[in-house]
């Protein structure tokens, strides 16, 4: 906000922190002169401070410092990090041990930012610690300055990359540190592990699981986003959370999802579910972010179908088709997707994982072509790679990539919660009649449909036109052969 004299600028910062004093600094040759800002210029406005700057203080055409000092007690998260904030724990040898997780809630919960998904600070983020000696802190990027001064330790890490207001963390405990380098797509990528002590004997499971996981995230979605920051993960006192190039760890180094297959497959329990789920995000998150957390089912969507692709990495094809189509009894149906914009609305459903997946599941059965499928997530990577998007145009370059009428086909499973029925009815022993219900009305997809023993027909159906096809197959047959691979319901007439 500004007008000939001043600048407002409007810093998030969540009750009940409080701003102490702030002092601004333009960042040129000319000028070194602190500003300090005048109290009766830093006002509270709910949940975020409004703060007056003479004009003269910013450099419009480069870069201006804003420093901060605040204070408080953040609040503390009551079930991280679904309910986020910051989690005060003790380890199992009476260690401290904190750390953050806010998504949904807000970095602005724990320091002050512009507390929105689609600013991601250009140049990167540096973290300072000042811990007592005998614990480590843990950062994102690649740890800087680490020694050891009456009898505190002073540790710095930095990152390169953009990265999300909530991916900044921070994690302090007893931990032991280890590291290994992946031959990956774009050279030699450090992977850090830092596990709590008593844990330390873990480092061999660890790093199979983030191997795995990198083989086959870099042969779908191309090389590691982060490369100069870094691989790591992090064990956190909390399931797990996709904190950029610091991935946050907490399945007790157990297969599947605390012990669970989620998708009741039989594949869900041969590897690690949070090494896989939250490595993910790096790629679908991380990489490639919304501008609004409304549109949430890119990060989380495009991340649940990873995990079936690589449990066909792992384990065949058949397999991973198998997972995602498991995950189809979790699903509720209560909401759409799409969430409401500009008001830090986060869909509350776990649909957006779910029905996500298998949206883009179906698109690839559409598709018929896996080559051209696995070039187009990687390119996707290319295109909205460390920027902000919307659903709208992720949904737009899908559809002219693939070259599927796939309009209506969004508007269907993102902005209603119907899931589309295909009606069938026998007309005679040798003709079925198929059609639409349960849909917009305009609604039009590619179906399969048995013909004949070990024979399938393709169409493109739309909504309000039924087809008659011809085949020569029992109605047993055909109920039974009903292909499965589309997230669709089928309902005999």
């Amino acid at each position: 906000i500004s007008n000939e004299s001043t600048i407002t600028l409007q810093i998030d910062l969540q009750q009940p922190l409080e701003i102490n004093a702030a002092s601004i600094q333009p960042l040129s040759e000319n000028t070194l002169q602190v500003y300090k800002i005048p109290a009766s210029d830093i006002k509270r406005n709910n949940q975020c401070y409004l703060i007056t700057v003479p004009r003269s203080q910013i450099n419009i055409s480069g870069h201006t410092a804003l420093a901060i000092s605040y204070s408080g007690q953040p609040t503390k998260a009551k079930n991280a990090p679904w309910d986020g904030g910051l989690i005060w724990k003790q380890d199992a040898n009476a260690k401290p041990w904190l750390n953050v997780a806010c998504q949904g809630l807000g970095a602005s919960v724990w320091y002050p930012c512009k507390d929105h998904q689609s600013d991601e600070p250009n140049l990167g983020a540096t973290t300072h610690f000042i811990i007592p000696e005998d614990l480590n802190a843990i950062g994102n990027g690649q740890r800087g300055l680490d020694t050891t001064y009456d009898k505190k330790r002073y540790i710095t890490y930095n990152t390169t990359a953009p990265i999300n207001n909530y991916n900044i963390v921070f994690y302090i405990g007893d931990y032991i540190t280890s590291s290994s380098t992946y031959n990956g797509k774009a050279g030699n990528l450090k992977c850090t592990y830092s596990l709590l002590r008593q844990n330390s004997t873990k480092k061999a499971y660890m790093q199979e699981q983030v191997y795995n996981m990198l083989l086959s995230f870099e042969d779908w979605f191309g090389p590691y986003p982060f490369y100069k920051d870094g691989y790591q993960i992090v064990e956190a006192p909390h399931l797990g959370m996709e904190h950029q190039s610091a991935i946050a760890y907490g399945n007790g180094y157990s297969f599947g999802y605390k012990g669970r297959d989620l998708s009741s497959s039989g594949h869900g329990k041969k590897w690690d579910y949070i090494v896989v789920h939250e490595s993910g995000h790096e790629w679908w998150g991380n990489h490639v972010t919304t501008d609004d957390i409304a549109d949430m089912w890119i990060h989380e969507g495009f991340t649940t179908y990873s995990e079936a692709l690589f449990v066909e990495s792992s384990y065949g094809k058949k397999a991973g088709y198998e997972y995602v189509k498991g995950l189809r009894k979790l699903i509720r149906g209560q909401d759409p997707l799409i969430g409401f914009y500009d008001v830090n609305n986060q869909p509350s459903s776990s649909d957006m994982y779910y029905t996500g997946a298998n949206i883009l599941h179906s698109i690839r059965v559409m598709l018929n072509d896996d080559d051209k499928f696995k070039n187009m997530l990687r390119d996707l990577q290319t295109r909205f790679g460390l920027q902000s998007c919307t659903s709208l145009e992720v949904e737009n370059f899908i559809t002219n990539y693939t070259g599927l009428n796939l309009k209506s086909y969004f508007s269907q499973y993102l902005y209603t919660n119907q899931t589309p029925i295909l009606n069938y009815k026998f007309i005679n022993k040798n003709q079925v009649q198929v059609s639409w219900s349960n849909c917009n009305a305009d609604f039009e997809m590619r179906a399969i449909v048995p013909t004949a023993k070990g024979q399938n027909k393709t169409i493109w159906l739309k909504n309000n036109k039924p087809q008659i096809i011809d085949i020569d197959c029992r109605k047993k047959y055909f109920r039974k052969n009903l292909n499965d691979d589309f997230l669709i319901q089928y309902k005999e007439n």
